[in-house]
Formats: structure tokens, C-alpha cells, sequence
């Protein structure tokens, strides 16, 4: 029995160096306010407390003339993936 955990160690190891480093570093929810018009951004960092991390924001105030989702999803990932900081215009 004691075998077992060297064995799933030494899986988890073969596995990592397989698959490589992780890509994301950090979870990024999302939400949009309707009234504003503009995407929020979110990180999780410790029990239900949440982070506000950025905000998207069309030019059109008063709509969006087409589906943001393509945009509002790669902010998303490449908010994810950074390190710790970002900047995206």
C-alpha cells in the first residue's frame, strides 16, 4: 500500500511534463450591467469574496449594435492567463 502514493507522484509528474504548465492562472467571471451599458470583470479570492479586476465598455452608450461575446470572452482568457497585471485597449 505504501507504493501507491509514489506511483499516483510519480503519474502526476509524467502528466505535467506531458501536458506542461498550467495556462490559467487565475478564474475571471463576468457580468454585464444592462443600465450601464458595460461588462464587469471578477476574480474570486478567498470564500464568497470577489475582486473587481476591469470593465468593458462600448462606445454606443445607448446599445450594443452587435454580439460581444467574441470580445467579452477573450478579455476574459487573456485576463485569466496574465501573471498579474494587464493591460488591454
Amino acid at each position: 500500500m505504501k507504493n501507491k502514493p509514489k506511483v499516483s507522484e510519480e503519474f502526476s509528474e509524467a502528466v505535467k511534463k506531458f501536458v506542461g504548465e498550467p495556462q490559467f492562472n487565475q478564474s475571471v467571471f463576468y457580468t454585464y450591467d444592462e443600465r450601464k451599458n458595460c461588462f464587469f470583470f471578477y476574480t474570486p479570492i478567498g470564500g464568497r469574496e470577489i475582486l473587481p479586476i476591469g470593465v468593458f465598455s462600448t462606445i454606443n452608450t445607448d446599445h450594443i449594435p452587435y454580439d460581444p461575446a467574441e470580445i467579452v470572452d477573450t478579455i476574459a482568457d487573456t485576463m485569466s492567463r496574465a501573471d498579474r497585471y494587464f493591460d488591454l485597449e
